[in-house]
């Protein structure tokens, strides 16, 4: 499940204060994940090529595991 805010700080503010999820990049695993891709996984693209993709920053990415 991704979303969007509208607030690159909100974002931020919601991945920090989740305690359900851990903060990672997922890799396939079967674990509950929390993420901003702009902050990590799309990190080392440029900030104006992610622009020119239309890689939203404020966008948050939630993997949801299942045991």
């Amino acid at each position: 499940l991704s979303f969007e805010t509208g607030d690159v700080g909100l974002s931020e503010r919601i991945v920090e204060s989740a305690r359900l999820w851990g903060i990672s990049v997922s890799f396939g695993c079967v674990n509950s994940l929390i993420s901003m891709p702009c902050k990590m996984l799309h990190a080392s693209i440029p900030a104006e090529i992610r622009k020119q993709r239309q890689l939203p920053e404020d966008l948050i990415r939630l993997c949801v595991g299942g045991y």
